[in-house]
């Protein structure tokens, strides 16, 4: 599970927790342990909404739809770790 996490951030540079819920099928408690163990090893960092919506290609256009646009605070965004 942790390779399919890894090729998800691979695949989209950045992705939300709910978003690796949803490809992944699998709840968002054991996802965030699955992260924890990624963040200690070095391999993945948490986001902020300002730092995920800096690489949307569609924030300079002022895209309303995803959740960095709406504020909304339930969301935690996740990147490889360079």
């Amino acid at each position: 599970m942790l390779k399919k996490i890894l090729k998800l951030l691979e695949e989209r540079g950045a992705v939300s927790l709910k978003d690796l819920e949803s490809n992944l099928d699998v709840q968002a408690s054991a996802i965030e342990e699955m992260l924890n163990v990624l963040i200690r090893k070095g391999r993945v960092r948490e986001l902020t909404a300002e730092e995920f919506s800096a690489s949307c290609p569609s924030s300079k256009g002022g895209c309303k739809s995803c959740p960095v646009s709406k504020d909304d605070n339930d969301y935690r965004f996740f990147a490889l770790n360079e």
